[in-house]
């Protein structure tokens, strides 16, 4: 519970540092220990639905769901690059992705050197 409790705090800083586009995901361990659980998946996925970010389980212990974070966060930068949300850069910056303004309706992109 302890760890829930500064979530607000560490989520806060994520999106001050990230790029507004990247994908944030809450997850909760130690999925094998269901008799030991302290913070309700309710309680967890709320906090999520209200901050706008996903939620989900795993147990580092037997690796049950560790694959999901991943292919779940892959999916998700996918979805962004097809929707037009981030744009790969055509090559002259290969590491740099163009975040889409939101309130631009043009095609004029703004760089991202911390993405």
């Amino acid at each position: 519970m302890d760890s829930f409790l500064h979530i607000t705090n560490w989520l806060n800083v994520v999106k001050g540092l990230a790029n507004q586009n990247a994908c944030i995901i809450l997850v909760g361990n130690k999925k094998d220990l269901k008799d030991d659980r302290v913070v309700s998946v309710n309680e967890a996925s709320k906090f999520c639905q209200e901050n706008d970010i996903l939620y989900l389980e795993c147990s580092a212990l037997d690796g049950e769901g560790v694959d999901d974070i991943f292919k779940t966060a892959s999916k998700n930068i996918v979805n962004k690059i097809e929707n037009g949300v981030i744009i790969i850069d055509d090559g002259k910056n290969v590491n740099k992705i163009i975040p889409k303004k939101k309130d631009d309706e043009t095609n004029n992109y703004s760089r991202c050197n911390s993405c």
